[in-house]
Order: C-alpha cells, then structure tokens, then sequence
C-alpha cells in the first residue's frame, strides 16, 4: 500500500516531481512518461537485476504518483490560463 508517511515513499513521490518537473520544460507531457519509467526501471534494475535492493511496486506507485502531479498542476494551469486570458 502506498504510505507517504513512510521516508522511502516520499523519496520516491518526491523524485518522480524532481524528474517531471525538471523534464517538463524539455519533453512537456512526455516528462511525465519519463518520469514513470525511471521509476520503473528504477525498481527493476536497480533492486531486482542488481542486489542492492529490495524491489516494490509501490516504491514505482510512488514515483508515478509525484509525477502525474506535475503533469495535473500544469494542465489546470494550462486550462485556467486559457479559461482568463484575453
């Protein structure tokens, strides 16, 4: 289950808004896909091909999760910009 109150799922929702949010002005929406595979690959990779962890899919659930914040933020940002601008 995914609980941000643990330290390790908040790196987690906390890297997927560094990697989207750094990405976006380069990619746009795809920062968002970006970001979700780094969290995949991330949990497969590194913790499962490698031994230097223990793989979760709610560690990848939460990376995914602080990247489709980003890409929601900007899209009611993009609508309401549409929405009042002249």
């Amino acid at each position: 289950m995914l609980n941000l109150k643990e330290k390790d799922k908040r790196q987690h929702f906390f890297a997927g808004i560094l990697i989207a949010g750094v990405l976006y002005p380069l990619l746009g929406h795809i920062a968002i896909v970006a970001a979700i595979a780094c969290g995949l690959l991330k949990e497969y990779v590194v913790d499962e091909i490698l031994p230097s962890g223990e793989p979760d899919i709610w560690d990848a659930v939460a990376t995914a999760s602080g990247a489709v914040l980003v890409g929601a933020s900007v899209m009611l940002v993009e609508l309401l910009l549409m929405v009042w601008s002249p």
